[in-house]
């Protein structure tokens, strides 16, 4: 079943989109601003990445603001802006705790909300992350781009393309410039450019102490592997993994990588899940075994199996 897209509204008013399917531990998905969640699912491949993370999870899946089925006109592309966004989907789906994946640019916007509200994020994964914009390229190469998809977006489009998707086939080049012509104006992505550009996430990653996985492809054109695995170096509990290939785009290439990922996610689940446990409501199980005074006396204490709590 097609997963159906809603809306809520953020701290500023603007609508964000979000879509919802499967049923169990919440993940919350924040791909880049690049992307479209209604084009990806009817990309067979596209699907097939949604449908294998929505087994056995409730999954969530965010558009940018701008972006997508996200309201169009904006202005406040900040930091602020897009971590406002997710806890706005978070609260008005009562996620008390639940992990985030983040890629790229997104990758910044979920380490940022993690480190802000650390009780709500079980486990993050990062994606292609980057640090600083300035680790992943010069300055004045921001700006070229920036006036590029100012000044034309069809060509700025398939550059966009040919970075993603460097091996080919054309197919998939010419779909991803479709994509990108059906989900976000030219002065959107360039804002999207400025704010990569000028980001920087040193300091807030050194204090985080959540869970991390921090996955990246070894021949990425836009985030080089090196980048990410300092990432990894920041965070003081984090996991790096390098996986073969080209393609920026996570839910295309290979996915065998999200067994590794599930396997991280599920760490620790053998507890009850309290985010699935209605607020207000409290369970107490009393039980006594009959006689069990004189059991004791009559059985060793190994084989009666006392424990301590």
């Amino acid at each position: 079943m097609e997963p159906e897209i809603r809306y809520v509204t953020s701290v500023d008013g603007t609508h964000i989109a979000y879509a919802k399917m499967g049923s169990g531990p919440p993940l919350m998905v924040l791909l880049s601003c690049f992307t479209n969640m209604e084009l990806e699912w009817k990309d067979p491949q596209g699907q097939a990445w949604v449908e294998r993370l929505a087994d056995g999870r409730q999954l969530i899946r965010c558009e940018h603001r701008g972006c997508g089925a996200s309201q169009r006109e904006v202005t406040d592309l900040s930091l602020d802006a897009q971590v406002a966004d997710v806890g706005a989907v978070a609260d008005h789906l009562r996620l008390e705790r639940f992990d985030l994946f983040g890629a790229y640019d997104a990758a910044a916007v979920a380490a940022a909300y993690c480190a802000r509200y650390p009780r709500r994020v079980a486990r993050l994964v990062l994606w292609a992350p980057f640090a600083r914009g300035m680790d992943i390229h010069a300055s004045e190469s921001f700006s070229a781009v920036m006036h590029l998809m100012r000044s034309n977006w069809p060509l700025a489009r398939r550059t966009w393309g040919d970075l993603c998707f460097p091996s080919g086939p054309p197919e998939r080049v010419r779909w991803y410039n479709d994509l990108l012509r059906q989900s976000v104006t030219p002065e959107v992505a360039a804002g999207y450019m400025e704010f990569m550009r000028d980001l920087n996430l040193i300091s807030l990653l050194e204090q985080m102490q959540t869970s991390t996985l921090v996955l990246c492809r070894d021949r990425d054109r836009f985030v080089p592997a090196a980048v990410s695995r300092a990432v990894a170096a920041l965070l003081p509990n984090a996991t790096f993994r390098s996986l073969k290939g080209d393609i920026g785009y996570a839910p295309l290439g290979d996915i065998s990588y999200l067994d590794g990922v599930k396997r991280f996610l599920d760490e620790g689940r053998a507890h009850v899940d309290r985010s699935e446990v209605p607020s207000g409501m409290t369970a107490i199980l009393f039980a006594d075994i009959a006689d069990s005074t004189v059991l004791t006396e009559r059985l060793s204490r190994r084989a009666f199996g006392t424990s301590k709590q």
